[in-house]
């Protein structure tokens, strides 16, 4: 993922979150937000309640990899947010992709 379809900023994640839409699943929350911008950007949390700060980088990694292989980041002009909740941890990783696929395709 290029660091153009990332979000970083706090403001634009609070926009995403309080303005957007939501879904959720087990391991995942999805809020989804359209912009102007003509391409799609991600941002990701991942809470202190997943663990120190390696297994949230490593589970921060892992849904990014699953976002570039699910997502046409030109396609849709969207900002996304994903939080990962502490189910993710414990489910498989295909288990988790397909659940995060399932979110985004209502979208």
């Amino acid at each position: 993922m290029k660091t153009l379809n990332r979000i970083k900023n706090n403001r634009e994640f609070a926009r995403a979150i309080h303005k957007g839409n939501s879904s959720r699943l087990p391991s995942f929350v999805v809020h989804v937000f359209k912009t102007e911008l003509g391409y799609t950007r991600i941002g990701i949390s991942a809470s202190t309640k997943l663990g120190c700060a390696v297994v949230r980088n490593r589970v921060k990694r892992q849904v990014r990899a699953i976002c570039d292989s699910l997502i046409d980041y030109n396609a849709k002009s969207l900002d996304i947010v994903i939080i990962v909740r502490s189910k993710f941890i414990t489910t498989d990783f295909e288990d988790n992709k397909s659940q995060l696929r399932d979110l985004l395709k209502q979208y």
